[in-house]
């Protein structure tokens, strides 16, 4: 696997379990509070925020999230934020995998 397809796969691992991932934030603590998705109290994320918390830090996700981007518009139509909002998790799930076999 690639650099950015390792990305991909651990922000899909982040959030592979549906109580790890959210809708309408990037990220949120546990007291249910948004906050930046690499906060080491950080404890669900959106598909991007999973992406952003799992990259080195000052390093952009910019290179892994074109993959989602095109997959989601591709696929879907829409953007990756979309897809996590109003399409859900396993469709997440879904778009996540598309993008880890596109970035190879």
């Amino acid at each position: 696997m690639n650099d950015v397809q390792l990305a991909l796969l651990a922000a899909k691992l982040l959030i592979s379990h549906k109580r790890d991932w959210l809708q309408e934030d990037y990220a949120r603590d546990q007291a249910g509070h948004a906050c930046d998705p690499q906060l080491a109290g950080a404890c669900s994320w959106c598909a991007v925020g999973a992406l952003e918390a799992v990259m080195p830090p000052g390093e952009s996700p910019h290179k892994p999230l074109h993959y989602l981007q095109r997959v989601a518009r591709e696929r879907y139509a829409t953007s990756p934020f979309s897809v996590n909002d109003r399409f859900g998790h396993r469709f997440v799930m879904k778009m996540y995998d598309e993008a880890i076999a596109l970035a190879a």
